[in-house]
């Protein structure tokens, strides 16, 4: 993000942490749903253009803008759709309202797809997930509508179990029981859901998952999907995936403090969490930045920092209860499809998604 000159003040001297979802872990390795050479566009054309049927519609709660073209599929990058439609040799990519075309690039392994020189645009698929890097900004991994995006966790309480894929073994715990890596493939992939499983029979295990907000019982964090996990006739219900992919690479407008709608006449706060742990926004006058931390306690602010604009009136206070607020974030909640709640020591936050899915101004 290109800060403006003036100075900045810091707003917490709390030690930055780490982001826990780190982008860079995810593991891709099905078959590449898209071509690694022009020789092979014939094909992902028509693989393209079956997959657009299936995955164009979102099935899902917690995605709610929809992408139709018939010649495109649809991937979705966290909240944000990404629609990729093959052009002679390379795709057409239309992201948060843009279109920009990129072509074939060497790549070792997958199919990668970079902009004209000097552009910072880069699609990079493996199976079928990609990575995108637009304009500089890295959003959540991209992924088909019901697609499970490796490494994948899943959780359940009462009792407590947790899965683990990682695109080639299933993991399954349980307290005093013996964790082992099982060899596992998808034996369903669909819009719906998609169906995880170590083999036949009803010794085997059967992961099922479902896209859908579902929040963990036990500690209250959001996650994107619902999982069922069957095994020798016993079923066991929980959450799944990667809670970032609710909120990360988006921009929100905050529209209410305490459950108090703002003004409508009056500026109009945002803020945008990147998926490499850093927050910025624009507070009500002043533009701010930060660091952020996910991890199974909730979500938490760090070394928050603003420009230093003179403010006067009700700008000023407004900026002073939001960076209150943001100095004491505690954690989040995905109440509606495009929705968020941030909890905070002072109290809340409530912020919904901007027009477009936009990307943050830089």
């Amino acid at each position: 993000m290109k800060l403006p000159s003036r100075s900045l003040r810091s707003l917490s001297p709390r030690k930055t942490q780490t982001h826990s979802g780190s982008h860079a872990a995810n593991t891709m390795s099905r078959p590449s749903f898209l071509p690694s050479s022009a020789r092979a566009l014939p094909w992902a054309a028509a693989g393209l253009l079956a997959l657009s049927a299936a995955q164009a519609q979102p099935t899902s709660s917690w995605r709610v803008a929809t992408a139709e073209s018939s010649a495109a599929t649809t991937l979705w990058c966290g909240l944000a759709p990404l629609q990729v439609e093959p052009v002679g040799p390379g795709l057409s990519l239309t992201f948060g309202g843009k279109t920009q075309m990129v072509m074939p690039a060497i790549s070792a392994s997958g199919a990668r797809y970079t902009g004209p020189e000097g552009s910072d645009t880069e699609f990079w698929s493996k199976g079928d997930l990609a990575t995108l890097t637009w304009d500089g900004q890295t959003p959540p991994t991209c992924a088909p509508a019901g697609a499970v995006v490796t490494p994948f966790r899943a959780s359940g309480n009462e009792p407590f179990w947790a899965a683990e894929y990682d695109g080639w073994t299933l993991t399954v715990s349980q307290p005093g029981g013996k964790s082992q890596p099982l060899p596992a493939e998808i034996a369903e992939r669909g819009a719906e859901q998609t169906v995880i499983t170590t083999g036949p029979g009803a010794e085997a295990f059967r992961l099922t998952v479902r896209d859908g907000v579902c929040q963990d019982t036990m500690s209250g964090m959001p996650h994107p999907q619902t999982v069922r996990l069957e095994h020798a006739g016993t079923t066991w219900q929980g959450c799944g995936g990667d809670p970032g992919r609710l909120f990360q690479g988006v921009e929100w407008q905050i529209l209410s403090i305490d459950g108090q709608p703002l003004p409508a006449d009056g500026p109009v706060p945002t803020i945008y969490f990147g998926t490499d742990g850093r927050l910025n926004g624009f507070a009500g006058c002043n533009r701010f930045m930060g660091g952020y931390s996910l991890s199974g306690e909730g979500l938490t602010s760090s070394q928050l920092a603003s420009t230093r604009m003179a403010c006067i009136g009700a700008g000023d206070a407004l900026e002073t209860r939001i960076l209150g607020h943001l100095e004491q974030l505690q954690g989040f909640e995905a109440p509606a499809a495009g929705t968020l709640t941030l909890r905070t020591g002072q109290g809340t936050l409530g912020a919904r998604l901007a027009s477009g899915h936009n990307q943050p101004q830089r």
